[in-house]
């Protein structure tokens, strides 16, 4: 009756509470506006995308159904963001019958899917339109599969193929995907040991199959390059980021999650390589290997550790004060405190809200005043941005007059990424990327001025101070000052690290 009546009720509230973080349809930041542009050329190319030179073959599975969205709905932000809502309101029902799937206690089933569907974190990348909700459903759903399959001594044939294709989206979502084959191999071996070959076709199938859809969409190309960048790029540690967001921000579930860990390690729990392993190989790959550091990185492991923390709260309420619903009503209480969870629905839901990561200001605006600057000449206008999907969202992808700001020499890093770009010049001494499709680049102060012999009229966006000194500093001298955006007026800190400036020349 409990089952009956808490998961429709879930549901409803997970979705709920996703749905009012787009009232406010706040603008894309700089990786939605990759998802976005993919979208279209899926849209414009169909499966002959794959054959595209600018098509990212990361994120496949975010780019179809992006496509597919704005195929159904239109094209807009809030369709960009749309399939990652409803994915993200299925996660906690996901949680929730992964954990009784493993423990058979509803109320460590009930405590984990609040925790989720309530989670600051969780609620703010179901509103992402990027993958990381995606492979984190998938890893919930793969490893839900992979339990009922041993529990049914692999006899399911039905279970088995969804699982074979559910791994298989997981992969086509994102390269870091494979992670997780190292956690479900080893506990398909462990769990079959001993057992007649025909126990491994599921594995030898699978792994076929694979190797079929990769080559196929050409994926394999991105996982090698995701595979040759990492090593090229040698170990890194990014060991003091990671502390600092898991400690500083979810100590309590951080602490209950290892004390859980220890006390199933303690016990041999069967199911502890697919509760631990995963957590333990996404903090080597984020600390030691993926050079590049940010929190969202980590969001797989936050169902795990909810499940964890609900299962040692549990344990608690049976064993120290005998109340069988302990975990449940502490639960109630860690969710009302508030601190990292939503008690009253948002209209907008902070992608820095754990750690200051990403540039977010109200291009909607920067682009509006551009618009009026185009609209005041009847000439053509040259468009400098830092993010040349930003350009293509707002100005299309076959504008004339696209140009793209980058560097052009330059051996520092910022976090972990190489301030570098390869390009070429053509006869006319201008310079591109075979990667960019009708769009220019300005790394120097002679760039732009060549630009400015070719167009009379033109604007230029500055919102990284590491890009090449002798071009900000010519603009900052030469050019007329826009405007300045600071921050995002619904953020919660009023300040950004990121300010945009906007400059234009050749406007009276």
């Amino acid at each position: 009756m409990i089952k009956k009546l808490f998961i429709p009720l879930l549901l409803i509230i997970s979705f709920f509470y996703r749905l009012s973080g787009i009232c406010i349809s706040h603008p894309l930041w700089v990786d939605e506006y990759s998802s976005a542009y993919q979208a279209r050329m899926v849209l414009e190319n169909g499966l002959s995308v794959f054959k595209q030179i600018d098509f990212e073959h990361q994120n496949i599975l975010t780019h179809f159904l992006v496509a597919f969205s704005y195929k159904a709905f239109g094209i807009s932000v809030n369709t960009t963001r749309l399939p990652f809502l409803i994915i993200g309101s299925m996660v906690p029902i996901l949680v929730y019958f992964l954990a009784q799937e493993i423990w058979e206690r509803k109320s460590v089933s009930i405590s984990s899917s609040l925790l989720t569907a309530f989670s600051y974190i969780q609620i703010t990348w179901s509103l992402q339109a990027r993958g990381y909700v995606i492979q984190q459903a998938l890893f919930l759903l793969c490893t839900l599969l992979i339990i009922k399959i041993k529990k049914r001594k692999w006899k399911s044939k039905y279970l088995l193929v969804l699982f074979v294709l559910s791994f298989t989206l997981g992969i086509l979502t994102h390269a870091s995907f494979l992670i997780l084959l190292l956690s479900f191999g080893t506990y398909f071996f462990v769990s079959t040991r001993n057992k007649k070959l025909k126990n491994f076709y599921l594995p030898i199938f699978s792994i076929l199959f694979l190797i079929g859809v990769m080559i196929f969409t050409n994926v394999g190309s991105g996982v090698l390059t995701y595979v040759a960048n990492a090593i090229s790029s040698g170990f890194s540690n990014n060991v003091w980021y990671y502390h600092s967001f898991l400690w500083r921000n979810y100590s309590l579930f951080v602490l209950l999650s290892l004390i859980a860990g220890l006390q199933l390690i303690k016990k041999s729990d069967k199911y502890k390589i697919l509760l631990l392993m995963p957590i333990f190989l996404y903090l080597v790959l984020y600390s030691f290997v993926h050079s590049p550091y940010s929190s969202r990185y980590l969001l797989n492991i936050f169902p795990i550790m909810y499940i964890l923390s609900s299962y040692l709260l549990d344990q608690v309420g049976r064993k120290v004060v005998n109340l069988k619903f302990f975990g449940i009503l502490i639960t109630i209480f860690i969710i009302i405190n508030g601190n990292k969870f939503v008690l009253i629905p948002k209209k907008y839901y902070s992608i820095n809200h754990d750690m200051r990561e990403i540039a977010i200001v109200d291009y909607d605006k920067v682009y509006a005043h551009i618009n009026t600057l185009i609209t005041s000449t009847n000439q053509p206008v040259a468009i400098i941005d830092t993010w040349h999907d930003r350009l293509r969202w707002y100005r299309g992808k076959d504008y004339l007059g696209s140009y793209l700001f980058r560097w052009k020499k330059n051996e520092n890093k910022i976090n972990g990424l190489s301030l570098k770009t390869e390009y070429e010049v053509d006869s006319h001494g201008q310079k591109y990327s075979n990667s960019l499709i009708n769009i220019l680049l300005v790394m120097e102060e002679s760039d732009i001025k060549l630009i400015q012999q070719k167009y009379k009229h033109g604007v230029i966006i500055i919102d990284d101070s590491s890009l090449p000194k002798d071009v900000i500093n010519y603009v900052e001298n030469n050019f007329r000052e826009e405007l300045i955006e600071n921050h995002y007026i619904y953020e919660d800190d009023p300040y950004s690290i990121w300010p945009l400036k906007l400059y234009s020349w050749g406007f009276s």
